[in-house]
């Protein structure tokens, strides 16, 4: 391919032969002409594949990448971040593409999720380096540490983007949400290292973007990135990070002791005990408000139905003490059900146990 600036030419466009012209940007390009190629060897098939899903990707992703890349000298923003991000596509290659009815964003977050894939995901290319890591609290809210590599100043302006996908009504559902927040002294202050800041509900009530999705979101999935901005408007290179699964929320219908320090909490049907429940709850630790102080109960076992499908589980004391019930009786906040450092679930409806059989 030939770049040529000829006023012999011109603009050129169109093919000629074997030759095609087209003009980007002032300039005449020269290259031979395209035909279609219908082989498909493993090979070829693996590197459209590839593009296709970066294409997908890209199309989902719009917002943020032209907000995130300057355009290359002959090419887009877009083509920048492809440019960036060919990790990315060796590695869709490695894998023979995707599942072509599985959303883009739900892709690269499997991708962010293997071990196998070695690489990073730029979402944005700038002067300054940027790195963060989000989680979820037991609300179920994001929260992120964001590390700079200069101490963070009044007007520094944070773009936090949540790439979300799950099931809305059981059909797929994939919407990308940007969300800022400017730094003032006061947010500096509270940081307990300046190249080092914690984002959460109590100082950024941005980062709850659950009202800006439909209502009834299941299985969700996300990746975010945080984009830190200067006064002067220099933006830093940052990366996506695959946040863990988002905690389940359900409400438990009964909750009772069956001996002592050991106690039952079913739910409605199996449907409404969620599948990831039934495969994760065994070995997690439910955190339960007692009278002065929060105690935690570890899930030993399954209440099944009468079908045999888990309904519910047992969780025992780990102090193996009975806690004095609360007179009201009155049903707790959300209490969290943890494993391996992360909340797999928010149950609420828990009232303090008041049954002994």
């Amino acid at each position: 391919m030939a770049r040529i600036n000829s006023s012999a030419i011109g603009q050129g466009s169109g093919s000629a032969g074997v030759i095609t012209y087209r003009t980007v940007r002032g300039r005449t390009i020269i290259s031979g002409r395209v035909r279609e190629n219908k082989s498909r060897t493993e090979k070829q098939v693996r590197h459209r594949a590839a593009f296709g899903e970066a294409q997908r990707l890209g199309k989902e992703l719009k917002e943020v990448i032209i907000l995130g890349f300057d355009k290359t000298e002959f090419g887009s923003e877009y083509n920048n971040f492809i440019k960036q991000n060919w990790d990315y596509l060796d590695y869709i290659r490695t894998k023979g593409g995707t599942e072509r009815d599985s959303e883009p964003l739900h892709n690269l977050w499997l991708a962010l999720r293997d071990k196998e894939f070695k690489g990073k995901v730029v979402a944005a290319l700038g002067a300054i380096k940027v790195t963060a890591s989000f989680r979820w609290d037991a609300d179920g809210l994001p929260v992120a540490q964001v590390v700079h590599s200069r101490n963070f100043q009044a007007g520094d302006r944070v773009t936090f983007v949540f790439g979300v996908t799950g099931l809305n009504f059981d059909q797929p559902f994939s919407q990308l949400v940007t969300v800022e927040k400017v730094l003032e002294e006061a947010d500096i202050a509270g940081f307990a290292k300046g190249q080092k800041a914690v984002f959460e509900k109590g100082n950024c009530a941005q980062l709850d973007f659950r009202g800006l999705l439909p209502e009834g979101i299941e299985e969700m999935s996300v990746v975010a990135a945080a984009i830190v901005w200067t006064p002067g408007g220099v933006r830093s290179t940052s990366y996506y990070t695959a946040l863990p699964v988002l905690p389940v929320v359900c409400t438990a219908t009964e909750h009772k002791y069956v001996s002592e320090g050991k106690m039952e909490v079913r739910f409605a049907s199996a449907e409404v005990f969620p599948g990831v429940l039934a495969r994760e709850a065994v070995g997690a630790s439910l955190r339960f408000p007692g009278l002065t102080e929060f105690q935690s109960y570890a899930v030993t076992g399954f209440v099944a139905d009468g079908n045999g499908q888990a309904i519910g589980f047992v969780a025992e004391d780990k102090a193996n003490l009975v806690y004095e019930p609360n007179p009201l009786g009155e049903a707790s906040e959300a209490c969290p059900l943890s494993k391996d450092g992360r909340v797999i679930a928010l149950i609420s409806g828990l009232k303090t146990p008041n049954v002994m059989s």
